[in-house]
């Protein structure tokens, strides 16, 4: 990130939570279909407002072609806002799970929709089936996209053999769906045989597997719970033989390892399911993401479950069985990671550990984030477990941090249980220890930032402090030349932070980036966070899809109607005979009845060179711009430019002068040409087989690997995929 002055930072405050003057952003409701298959071309249509000119198409799963725009049926019609339609074609390896997609048109990004990648066939329900003399024939297996209409009652009919075992899934809540679903199979005589609702591991959505004892015909009843419908209680009925999974065992993974994973599941209704092959996975040293998909197949053409795996850098070690009390505990080394799970009701884990008077520990639980229904309980003894010293539950969906300072040297007791003691092969769960557990987290308000073509956004950050009290400092990783200004001062909850965009990002722009918070008085760096933003957005969600990054999203719009411009007399700086300081002249021309304060920001200054902030107030129209940089006769040349912000009946306003040159030969940007390179899209990593085949997907144990794509981006900057340009 450029260096700004720290005059600057004061002006942030000032923005925090103040509207931008609102324009007509690109909104998406559906897709129609819910689910595409992996590697086949599929004609897509969105559903939404403002989809006029879509500019940019951003997925969250690999492409192997690039988005094409249908063409109208008729093209003399006019173009419709409220519907979209493209050609998407995974890549032939895309792993089935739920991902996300965004698209940008000239006047901003629109917020997520979520759909599946799914190697099931798509059948379209019929608006008959809202009785059960109407039931709609299923051949199976199949996947049905439908929508429940308010007090009706979808019905689906299907045939059996004896001892046929079928899994039924709604997927519905985890793609933000508003339908609550409830699933009942029933037999021809109308008795009800199983019954779901809620699910452990998957919330709101209904699931279960059922083994068939008599052959014969069998009808499937799907309802809302409260009975609600519209075409937003929309939803993808999934029937095959298929694994219903939870969060492998163990959960995570190192990269550069090969690890053999334990595909967790359900218990069927009728009987205990089939045992499954380990999944064997072997992660890429480089491997970029926080996640690894998985999927787990019975047999093929039946459908997948879905899950994944944390990666890591640190040692994972696993819970050595029996460890429920005392004596048998868990030898356990600290700054290493440890993998349990609770495989019966009150299940107690015991880890014991060795620790040094002063030592300040940490240790953090990863369970539903990982998609396990454990609602981690912790609590530190000393060694002979006769003294607790600190206790802990989870916070909510954060998890929460035990955190101790060591009163002794000698061993320690951990303990661990499930808060109301559930169990069963699907408790997995994961703890975090030592320097891995960061000291603090952050995470931004939104979801996603439409900003004006060479302006700014404001965004607010709350910081959760575990063990570091002093100054954060951010910075954007993977968009060059987009700043961020503000740091959260020390003990503080928050922080007020701008996002500024240079003009050399076209308005219609999509970028995903990375801001990073960073400890001023150490080490520590954490990414911040969007997963709540995100899950609020997408209708309070309790848990993202595992292939969704929690990336700051942005789209350039074009800059709202001025109330003021900004100009230079002379276009360059001046500076003084050592080259340390130069000065710019601003000035202001104010619309017809504008008369507030404005505030310069300088943005785009190279690395040892500041600028001051500057304030021009009502009564003027001039303002000077110091710069300071290092001891140069002639400072390099170099552009940059200057946002000017005020506040009308609360919203924020402003303009931008660009091509503003540190001398006379500078180079000038160029505002609508010089587009940032895009890195390459980039490839899924899965599962493999022992013997995979190429760009397969898996089959019933596995799945493939592939590593990912290297980023084009700053050496120093992690990968991260941005989107497509769709191909009119």
């Amino acid at each position: 990130m450029k260096r700004l002055a720290l005059g600057i930072v004061a002006l942030v405050g000032c923005f925090v939570h103040l509207e931008i003057c609102p324009a007509q952003v690109p909104a998406l409701q559906r897709t129609i279909p819910l689910g595409i298959p992996p590697g086949k071309a599929s004609s897509v249509r969105l559903v939404g407002t403002e989809l006029v000119g879509v500019r940019e198409v951003w997925t969250s799963f690999a492409t192997a072609s690039p988005v094409v725009a249908e063409p109208p049926t008729d093209p003399a019609a006019k173009p419709d806002p409220k519907r979209a339609v493209y050609r998407i074609q995974p890549a032939d390896d895309a792993v089935p799970g739920i991902y996300a997609l965004r698209v940008a048109t000239a006047t901003g990004v629109s917020g997520l929709r979520l759909m599946l990648i799914d190697d099931l066939p798509t059948t379209n329900e019929v608006s008959t089936n809202d009785v059960a003399e109407r039931a709609q024939k299923l051949t199976l297996p199949t996947a049905v996209d439908g929508a429940c209409e308010a007090e009706r009652t979808d019905h689906y009919a299907f045939t059996v053999k004896a001892g046929q075992r079928l899994s039924f899934e709604v997927v519905a809540k985890r793609i933000a769906s508003t339908l609550d679903p409830l699933l009942r199979l029933v037999d021809a005589k109308g008795r009800v045989l199983a019954e779901a609702d809620d699910d452990s591991v998957v919330g709101a959505d209904a699931r279960f597997t059922y083994v068939f004892e008599t052959a014969g015909d069998y009808r499937l009843e799907l309802r809302d719970i409260r009975y609600g419908g519209s075409a937003n209680y929309f939803y993808r009925l999934r029937i095959g033989d298929f694994p219903l999974v939870a969060a492998p065992f163990p959960a995570a993974v190192s990269r550069g390892s090969k690890s053999s994973l334990e595909a967790t599941t359900l218990e069927a209704v009728g009987a205990k399911p089939a045992a499954l092959d380990p999944l064997k996975v072997d992660v890429p040293a480089k491997f970029a993401d926080a996640m690894l998909p998985l999927v787990v197949r019975r047999a093929a053409g039946q459908g997948s479950g879905f899950t994944a795996a944390l990666v890591t850098d640190v040692p994972e070690q696993l819970e050595s069985e029996p460890n429920s009390d005392a004596k048998q505990a868990t030898a356990w080394t600290v700054g290493s990671a440890m993998n349990g799970r609770f495989a019966a009701p009150r299940d107690r884990d015991f880890f014991r550990f060795a620790g040094k008077k002063g030592d300040k520990l940490r240790v953090a639980g990863r369970t539903r984030s990982l998609g396990s229904p454990t609602d981690l309980y912790l609590q530190l003894y000393s060694g002979d477990g006769k003294r607790l010293i600190v206790e802990t539950d989870d916070a909510g969906l954060d998890e929460g941090v035990l955190a101790a300072t060591l009163d002794a040297d000698g061993d320690y007791l951990l303990v661990v249980e499930d808060l109301i003691g559930r169990g069963g092969p699907e408790f997995v769960y994961r703890l975090e220890s030592g320097s891995s557990v960061a000291p603090f987290s952050a995470a931004v308000d939104l979801e996603k930032f439409d900003v004006p073509f060479g302006g700014l956004a404001s965004a607010k950050i709350a910081v959760t402090r575990s063990g570091y009290d002093g100054e954060i400092r951010f910075r954007v990783e993977g968009a060059p030349g987009v700043e961020v200004i503000g740091t959260a001062a020390a003990g503080k909850p928050d922080a007020a932070l701008l996002l500024t965009i240079p003009p050399n990002y076209p308005t219609g722009t999509l970028l995903n980036l990375r801001l990073v918070g960073e400890a001023v008085d150490g080490d520590a760096k954490v990414e911040v966070g969007s997963a709540a933003a995100q899950r609020k957005a997408l209708g309070g969600m309790s848990k993202l899809p595992p292939s969704l990054q929690e990336l700051i999203v942005v789209g350039v719009t074009p800059a709202a109607k001025e109330q003021f411009t900004l100009s230079a007399k002379v276009p360059a700086v001046k500076w003084n005979a050592d080259g340390t300081q130069g000065e710019l002249v601003v000035d202001v021309e104010r619309k017809k009845g504008f008369a507030d304060v404005v505030k310069l920001i300088v943005c785009g200054l190279p690395d040892g060179y500041t600028a001051g902030s500057v304030t021009i107030a009502k009564e003027k129209n001039e303002g000077t711009v110091v710069i300071k940089g290092p001891k140069a006769k002639t400072p390099p040349p170099h552009s940059f430019y200057v946002i000017g912000t005020a506040t009308v009946k609360k919203l924020m306003v402003q303009s931008s002068l660009v091509d503003v040159n540190f001398s006379a030969t500078a180079k000038k940007l160029v505002a609508e040409k010089a587009v940032p390179e895009k890195p390459a899209a980039k490839q899924p990593v899965v599962a493999q087989t022992a013997e995979p085949k190429p760009k397969q997907p898996a089959v019933v144990k596995g799945a493939d690997t592939k590593p990912a794509a290297p980023s084009p981006l700053a050496k120093a900057s992690p990968p991260v995929r941005q989107p497509m340009r769709v191909d009119p």
